[in-house]
């Protein structure tokens, strides 16, 4: 019987490996996995010293955990950054392709999508991670990538790890630059998508850019 077949208790239970005294590991898993709700986005993102605290994990376990969960991660990053053949032509389409991968991290990503005239994906590029607002940020970080791939323009995304999707003063800012520093280059942004916990804001139909 292949992985696909089994239960998500019961691929848990192959990760954390032993069980405790008076539990087998099958209910060690069961047990984790209700701590969360059943929900595998909330343990996703719980963090070692979160998870080495809950009944029969500990430390190593607890490790062994994150380790999995950030391969998970690195594979969909993966596969978000080849992106063959992908168009976006709505706020909706960049959305639902980064909310998976945004919407639970608890620090911030700055991620650019560079675009030719149809819509269709040339590269991902992740600009920054960690707080945004203070962090050391150029239009031409930006823009360096959208000359290289000849891009007709771009779209950015970051998330907001609060869960609130609502645009800051400085996320304007940022907006504002970057669309001013690509029209004297000739390259349009298309939008700039804010990812919180299930909902997004989209600068262009905010009118903000």
């Amino acid at each position: 019987m292949g992985s696909e077949n089994l239960s998500t208790t019961e691929l848990l239970a192959i990760i954390i490996g032993t069980g405790t005294h008076g539990s087998n590991v099958l209910d060690v898993a069961q047990e984790l996995l209700s701590v969360y709700g059943g929900k595998l986005d909330l343990l996703f993102t719980a963090d070692v010293q979160e998870l080495s605290k809950l009944k029969g994990i500990g430390r190593a376990k607890a490790i062994q955990l994150k380790a999995c969960f950030e391969l998970s991660k690195r594979v969909h990053l993966s596969q978000l950054v080849k992106g063959d053949n992908y168009y976006f032509k709505s706020a909706e389409d960049i959305a639902n392709y980064f909310m998976p991968l945004l919407r639970f991290q608890k620090q911030e990503y700055l991620m650019c999508i560079y675009l030719n005239s149809r819509g269709k994906m040339l590269k991902l590029e992740t600009i920054s991670m960690g707080d945004i607002e203070g962090s050391m940020f150029y239009p031409r970080e930006v823009f360096k990538g959208a000359i290289a791939t000849s891009s007709y323009a771009i779209a950015l995304i970051h998330n907001h790890p609060s869960g609130d999707p609502t645009p800051s003063d400085s996320d304007i800012q940022v907006s504002k630059q970057l669309k001013e520093a690509g029209e004297l280059l000739g390259i349009q942004m298309m939008d700039h998508i804010i990812i919180g916990d299930g909902r997004y804001s989209s600068m262009k139909e905010r009118n903000l850019i």
